[in-house]
């Protein structure tokens, strides 16, 4: 690491041009202050801080609030390891509090058969392994604080198999053609979605991909499509009742990287005369490397995992020498004390809920009067806190628990 580290050397995302980029909208005041009067609840934090800064089709979901007319969250969750990270907390933190304030149903897919899919064959394990990892990663999210009665987990190696409705539209969704050349060929000897238009959309290579994982994008659309859970609507899966949950739009909130999946879904949806998903755009949580890192499950010291001790927190936020003697990796020598430049402080953007003690925060350190390693230790309360409190909730999840959240049925919905 150079003597400025990776918080010094990164540069910050443009996110203005990218949302040009992406042809989407800017979430702004009007449409805040919209939110409000609509809902009667104060916008998110995330909201709030500009770190949910576009979207495509949101005031759709405000509409069909104000008419009372049904829409569901959608929200994913790729096994990779026995515990989800920091990244991962937020995400189903903001899916809980878009159910709780809509009131309407989460859906929250467990995708362990793309994780086996996608793994490298060097560090390939076993599909068992991957769904133990989605068991242990359902118990996390289920302690995160979602509603039972609003809340319906599945993995996907055993949901698509059991329901008609999502088995028709993972088959729809990968005969129908969109117009480009290398078609997959159909099992009805129907047009098909091509393996070019998936790859580019999905951001994989077809010179280094297996035929399940070049499928999985249908699965994925499947989980965006209320006709895909007859049951979680009360309803019994027929043509009439296909039609009738086909006009239910989702709601999903994804980090910029998934953006091509939702541009896919909602071309495929279009198509398919299915209500195409809204979406919120949320920035980048930082790995703990520094500004513009990223996390990843393969350096320890890029994230704080919702298993961590809190002696192992302090660590990864450089306030004690690392376990295994690893330099800290979180370099704050930052120049001219800018806080958007300070990792630690950007992690109090995302968990911290109080504004006014952010701002505080941002003030003090901007002006010298707070320290770095200030700026660490309020970091690392916070994240002991809600670890803590994941930790504390899920050694009560039981396997019944688990079960019931994982089982089909007729959830709550305001409509």
């Amino acid at each position: 690491m150079g003597s400025g580290g990776p918080a010094a050397a990164a540069r910050p995302i443009d996110y203005e041009n990218l949302s040009l980029h992406l042809g989407s909208l800017r979430v702004d005041n009007a449409l805040m202050t919209r939110f409000k009067r609509v809902t009667g609840h104060e916008p998110h934090h995330l909201f709030r801080r500009g770190i949910i800064f576009s979207h495509r089709d949101f005031e759709v979901i405000l509409d069909r609030y104000e008419r009372r007319e049904p829409f569901f969250i959608y929200a994913g969750r790729g096994p990779s390891s026995n515990a989800m990270h920091a990244g991962h907390v937020i995400a189903f933190q903001l899916a809980k509090w878009l159910s709780d304030v809509f009131e309407v149903p989460l859906l929250v897919m467990i995708s362990d058969a793309e994780k086996f899919l996608r793994a490298p064959s060097d560090t390939k394990k076993s599909l068992e392994d991957y769904m133990e990892f989605g068991e242990e990663n359902a118990k996390d999210i289920i302690s995160v604080g979602c509603d039972w009665k609003r809340t319906f987990i599945y993995p996907v190696t055993k949901y698509m198999g059991e329901d008609m409705g999502f088995k028709w539209n993972w088959r729809k969704v990968s005969y129908v053609c969109l117009g480009h050349d290398q078609p997959l060929l159909s099992a009805n000897g129907g047009q098909s979605t091509s393996a070019y238009h998936i790859s580019v959309h999905c951001g994989f290579s077809l010179d280094d991909v297996n035929i399940g994982r070049l499928n999985f994008p249908a699965v994925i659309a499947a989980g965006a499509f209320a006709s895909s859970f007859s049951t979680i609507f009360g309803k019994t899966y027929t043509s009439d009742t296909e039609r009738e949950l086909n006009s239910i739009p989702c709601l999903v909130a994804v980090a910029l990287d998934e953006d091509p999946y939702m541009q896919f879904i909602r071309a495929t949806a279009k198509r398919n005369n299915i209500a195409q998903p809204s979406v919120l755009h949320t920035k980048y949580l930082d790995g703990l490397q520094g500004v513009g890192s990223k996390m990843s499950a393969s350096i320890d010291l890029s994230a704080i995992y919702v298993n961590d001790t809190p002696d192992e927190i302090r660590a990864k936020v450089g306030l004690q020498p690392s376990p295994s003697n690893q330099r800290p990796s979180v370099d704050l020598q930052t120049p001219n004390r800018d806080p958007e430049r300070n990792v630690c402080y950007q992690y109090l953007k995302f968990f911290l809920e109080d504004d006014d003690e952010l701002a505080q925060i941002s003030h003090d350190y901007a002006s010298g009067r707070l320290s770095s390693d200030g700026v660490k230790e309020r970091c690392a309360q916070e994240l002991i806190q809600i670890c803590a409190s994941i930790q504390e909730r899920r050694e009560r999840v039981t396997d019944q628990e688990l079960e019931y959240f994982m089982t089909p049925r007729k959830l709550d919905s305001r409509v």
